[in-house]
């Protein structure tokens, strides 16, 4: 079969647009030229609309948790809550392999996506043919383990995998919200009680805050999200981001993304108190990125911005699908999202194979039922 390779996706754009028909917007050339840093490899085989695709990151420790087979594995917060016994036994079978798996991975992974890094038709023979070009990446940037992140259930890859030695968990769900409703009022009649009273109480105390909620261009409002976003990110602590890269992220969106960007703003006086960030493609909303102001995040900001002023979007755009990301799964689901689990298959050294299988066995149990039991 064959396969046309790239570094950089500017090198096969327009082959890659015309071959992958089936695709959502993070596996677009506008989305992936965003996020190129590092050693990648765009793997193409198929033409005219019925080809796969394989995007490969080599992964370093220290690098974003989504991209990073290992940490999906072994740090995603559990609840300890929902079976005592079963969390401690996965903190025990985690402690035994950490120290054993060893960066690079050679990672299929499809940045921001919460999907794998394999794109496209799912034909058995191009699936063998890109999984044996994983393996020849792997050993060529000297990487020991190989891995296929965000696989969702149901997948004919995850039988792929599996067949080739892998093993897999779900590591964490995607959210998405089914916009179903003809207006807010119709939304939250599909709520409890409790909930109307509180989405009623947020919005109210948004408002009386002096927030005014409106739609901007992200050309207008580059720099100042960008600043907002850094101002939140080290408020919890994250201080690794550059300002330089955020500004260059920034650029980046705005130069290659634009069109498909919709920016939810809220003022205050005329300054930028908070704004979320969502991207518009193939009838979903994509919420991406945010930034609070601390003045924002105490009157609800995150909630008016994330969920309610989103969901009006949508019903307003006739967009079928908000897609709000993983993590904060409570607040999601208490807001009208269902969750969709994502599995991480990782391929370790023969010796590491059953602890690793152990613990991915025990973990896909504890996730797939910790998610089925959100309400």
């Amino acid at each position: 079969m064959n396969i046309r390779r790239a570094s950089r996706i500017a090198e096969l754009a327009d082959d890659w647009r015309a071959t992958l028909t089936h695709r959502s917007i993070f596996s677009i050339p506008e989305w992936l030229v965003t996020d190129e840093a590092g050693e990648l490899r765009y793997l193409l085989c198929g033409a005219d609309g019925a080809g796969t695709g394989l995007i490969v990151r080599r992964v370093a420790e220290g690098g974003f948790f989504a991209n990073d087979p290992f940490a999906l594995l072994l740090g995603t917060e559990l609840d300890d809550t929902l079976d005592p016994v079963a969390h401690k036994d996965i903190a025990r079978l985690r402690a035994r392999v950490a120290d054993r798996l060893t960066y690079p991975v050679a990672t299929a992974t499809l940045s921001g996506g919460y999907l794998p890094g394999l794109i496209g038709e799912r034909r058995p023979d191009a699936m063998t043919a890109l999984l044996d070009e994983l393996d020849a990446t792997a050993a060529e940037w000297g990487c020991p383990a190989t891995a296929v992140t965000h696989v969702p259930d149901g997948d004919p890859l995850a039988d792929e995998l599996t067949g080739r030695d892998y093993v897999g968990a779900a590591a964490l769900a995607q959210a998405e919200i089914d916009v179903r409703w003809p207006s807010f009022a119709d939304y939250l009649a599909t709520r409890s009680r409790g909930r109307r009273a509180n989405i009623r109480r947020e919005r109210r105390e948004f408002a009386e805050a002096g927030l005014v909620l409106r739609e901007d261009k992200i050309g207008a409002r580059a720099t100042e999200m960008a600043e907002l976003h850094l101002e939140q990110l080290r408020r919890y602590g994250h201080d690794t981001i550059s300002a330089e890269w955020m500004h260059g992220l920034m650029d980046r969106i705005t130069t290659h993304l634009e069109p498909s960007c919709r920016v939810l703003v809220a003022e205050r006086d005329g300054r930028l108190e908070a704004f979320a960030l969502a991207y518009e493609h193939g009838g979903e909303l994509h919420v991406k990125m945010t930034g609070f102001s601390a003045y924002a995040q105490k009157h609800f900001g995150y909630f008016n911005l994330t969920y309610y002023a989103a969901i009006d979007y949508a019903m307003a755009h006739g967009l079928r699908t908000i897609v709000c990301g993983p993590m904060s799964y409570a607040a999601k689901v208490a807001r009208g999202a269902v969750l969709a689990p994502r599995s991480t298959y990782l391929r370790v050294a023969a010796d590491l194979r059953a602890e690793l299988a152990e613990l991915a066995a025990a973990l896909d149990r504890y996730n797939h039922a910790a998610f089925a039991g959100v309400r």
